[in-house]
């Protein structure tokens, strides 16, 4: 999981993943935004089930945007 090296921003790893969202979004790739969501906040801990109540949250989300 990705934290911030202080507590008023994100660090330069999520600041990329960030990046990365706002391009797949302008793209279109939905699914790939959604993925990386996924990978970018959940740990390998977080099961299937969990997993996919993510997907379906940030498509919710982006669909609202």
């Amino acid at each position: 999981m990705l934290h911030s090296p202080r507590p008023g921003g994100p660090g330069p790893a999520l600041r990329s993943d960030i990046e990365q969202e706002e391009l797949l979004i302008e793209i279109g790739d939905v699914a790939g935004a959604m993925e990386l969501n996924v990978r970018t906040w959940l740990g390998p801990e977080a099961g299937d089930d969990t997993r996919e109540l993510v997907r379906v949250m940030q498509r919710l989300a982006f669909e609202m945007q």
